[in-house]
């Protein structure tokens, strides 16, 4: 498998969520890249294949001699076959052939660097793409926990600052939204 960690100074034209987005589609366009193009992007930041999971995206901002840094981390089944309990699966096994780490590698850190200068020249854009890519969920029924309750409902949008919006069974919308954690 490949685990990723890309740590840089936090960019002040870049919002604090994008960052996010932007791992989820270097990530996702990596893997479409390497052949895998029936991948898609799953709220807020896992790519998925055929409902199994294939990548995730995990997203930490801390602080060192007062500077705010990003850590972006992303990791991507590549050549692994058995899972445990996960409902997963690898490149791999969905390629039908063996690809090195390195392979994934090369791409990702292409992708990554291309979506982080997208988001200073058009920032309207990583919104746009993220959305797009999710816009395979809209109607699809959704079951989540926020905090100790189970939420189910429709989802009906994704918003520019990284929320979901669901339509509850009772006719209520809910906004989710993907938590920020500063260290």
């Amino acid at each position: 498998n490949l685990y990723y960690t890309r740590v840089m100074p936090e960019n002040t034209s870049i919002q604090p969520l994008t960052y996010s987005q932007i791992g989820a589609l270097a990530a996702l366009s990596a893997i479409h890249d390497l052949g895998c193009t029936e991948a898609s992007l799953k709220w807020p930041n896992d790519i998925l294949w055929n409902g199994k999971k294939l990548a995730g995206v995990l997203i930490e901002r801390f602080f060192c001699k007062e500077i705010s840094w990003i850590s972006t981390g992303i990791g991507i089944n590549v050549l692994q076959e058995e899972f445990d309990t996960l409902n997963a699966t690898s490149l791999s096994h969905i390629l039908k052939r063996t690809l090195a780490p390195s392979d994934v590698l090369s791409s990702l850190v292409s992708w990554h660097t291309h979506w982080i200068h997208e988001a200073i020249t058009n920032p309207t854009s990583i919104q746009e793409h993220w959305k797009q890519a999710l816009s395979w969920m809209k109607g699809k029924k959704l079951k989540t926990h926020k905090k100790e309750k189970t939420i189910s409902g429709m989802v009906v949008d994704f918003l520019t600052d990284g929320s979901l919006t669901l339509l509850l069974e009772d006719g209520r919308v809910e906004i989710l939204r993907s938590e920020w954690i500063e260290l």
